[in-house]
């Protein structure tokens, strides 16, 4: 297995690999091809979550009183649902447009 900046991994026998070919990779056989997120610096990774996490709170926090969203149990059972809602559609979208090869 050859990964390239973590965005590429090809699959491939060990022993037919070159030896430092950045962008070049030499295989017989390739069995799969696919791509994977880049997650080398995991304290880097961190950071960021955690970064964003903090800016949506303060969003919420200071211009969320300014919207004028009326109080009902419909909306907040929207605003509840509509998270996992949005989610599951996007992972059956990715599932149709990527369909699962079998191993």
């Amino acid at each position: 297995m050859l990964g390239w900046g973590g965005f590429l991994t090809v699959i491939c026998e060990p022993q037919k690999l070159l030896p430092n070919p950045p962008l070049q990779i030499a295989c017989d056989r390739t069995l799969s091809i696919y791509t994977m997120p880049s997650m080398d610096n995991k304290i880097t990774f961190l950071l960021k979550v955690l970064l964003l996490s903090l800016g949506l709170s303060v969003l919420i926090k200071f211009l969320g009183p300014l919207l004028a969203i009326p109080t009902s149990s419909t909306i907040a059972l929207v605003a509840v649902c509509l998270p996992s809602v949005i989610l599951a559609l996007l992972f059956s979208w990715r599932l149709r447009q990527y369909p699962q090869q079998p191993e």
